[in-house]
């Protein structure tokens, strides 16, 4: 229906699983003033929802599985709603889809997600993570070296993969992976007991070669096969090695032993990376997202945080009073049930201390530091006004 924007919000809000849509520059009658985008509206709706089995289709994805960076339901009805195609990532959608459509066929549906499904190393220092197999398509994410995923499908030189440390899902180019079995996998990591601590760890073929042929990143945990003078040999998931200065490695059995300890020495190491590059995605010095620095952080503390912002909001514990150091602060836009809108977090930050804050962020397009303090230089009140909490991790 058409109606004024307000009143649209009112309607969306009040009627169940509705879908609003408020088109720029329209006084009253989109159908009249944009009849095109509001037909090509329509259509889509409809062939999304034109059938009580793929609406129930529809609210089944937005009620469970509406979350696409760590769910895939793409499901459709078919044949008026006794067959059911596409794919979905574990047997517990399949299943459910069953309960839902009980007299639908499911044969066709495909699940990617099995002991079956093949594993593999993240191959290069650094890898993008793409929404579609596209290099223009909106990097979401980045792997490491080592880390461990699993190879949902590809498709023409690109691998959809599942990243096991915080079920992140992606495309990225299938020639960035070394394939192994989930026994290679799990033996891999569970060697990589070295954290590079170097920013951008240079790489050479052999100790004491000078030409550089690479480099590894913050954060990144390598298995350390030999020392030879002062370089170390990293095992590679390929099998062969790469040398590196082995002042840019730490044994993990050499981190300090408490938070207490612990926490001043990671803020220490993050603190390096002040100027760097923002970029969305990003988890390397060559570039961080505020959450790829936050996750970072406490990784090399040995905590495990989702990846986005909003994701990392929803654990913790919740923080009353000043930030103590390492606490992560975040902001967003708070919900107001009088304009129909729900609380939304779009950005974290790592607390220095009761008021500094260090975040890699898009006003000044670099990892940064500004202060909760209304009176220092590095005070931004944007900031302050959309502080939403302060989570602490332990």
């Amino acid at each position: 229906m058409n109606a004024e924007s307000y009143h649209g919000q009112f309607i969306a809000h009040a009627i169940p699983a509705a879908e609003l849509w408020i088109p720029e520059g329209v006084g009253h009658n989109v159908h009249l003033e944009q009849p095109c985008a509001w037909v090509e509206r329509v259509r889509d709706f409809l062939a999304r929802r034109g059938d009580a089995a793929n609406e129930t289709l529809y609210r089944l994805r937005r009620a469970r599985y509406a979350d696409s960076r760590d769910s895939l339901f793409e499901v459709r009805a078919m044949e008026n709603g006794q067959a059911l195609t596409g794919q979905v990532l574990v047997e517990e959608q399949r299943q459910a889809l069953q309960q839902a459509l009980p007299e639908a066929e499911t044969g066709s549906l495909k699940v990617l997600l099995t002991e079956a499904t093949p594993w593999a190393l993240v191959a290069r220092p650094v890898s993008d993570l793409r929404r579609a197999t596209s290099n223009h398509s909106e990097r979401v994410s980045q792997v490491r070296f080592g880390e461990a995923v699993r190879i949902l499908e590809e498709s023409e030189g690109w691998a959809r993969v599942q990243v096991i440390h915080d079920g992140y899902l992606g495309w990225l180019h299938s020639a960035a992976l070394q394939r192994v079995s989930a026994s290679e996998a799990a033996a891999y990591q569970a060697d990589c007991q070295t954290l590079v601590v170097g920013g951008l760890a240079p790489l050479v073929a052999a100790a004491e070669e000078e030409d550089v042929i690479g480099h590894l990143p913050f954060g990144v945990r390598v298995p350390v096969v030999e020392r030879k003078g002062h370089f170390a040999a990293v095992r590679q998931p390929n099998g062969s090695c790469v040398w590196l200065r082995a002042n840019a490695l730490l044994p993990l059995e050499e981190r300090p032993v408490s938070q207490t300890e612990g926490i001043p020495w990671a803020l220490a190491l993050v603190r390096r990376f002040i100027g760097t590059p923002y970029l969305w995605g990003g988890r390397t010095p060559w570039g961080y997202d505020c959450s790829g620095l936050s996750q970072t952080f406490w990784s090399v503390l040995d905590v495990t945080l989702p990846r986005d912002a909003d994701q990392q909001f929803r654990g913790g514990a919740a923080v009353e009073g000043a930030p103590q150091p390492g606490d992560l602060l975040f902001f967003g836009r708070a919900g107001c049930p009088a304009t129909f809108t729900t609380q939304r977090v779009t950005h974290v930050a790592i607390a220095l201390d009761a008021e500094h804050y260090l975040h890699s962020n898009g006003i000044t397009w670099s990892t940064a530091i500004n202060s909760l303090n209304p009176d220092a230089p590095d005070f931004s009140p944007s900031l302050l006004k959309a502080l939403l909490g302060i989570k602490r991790y332990r």
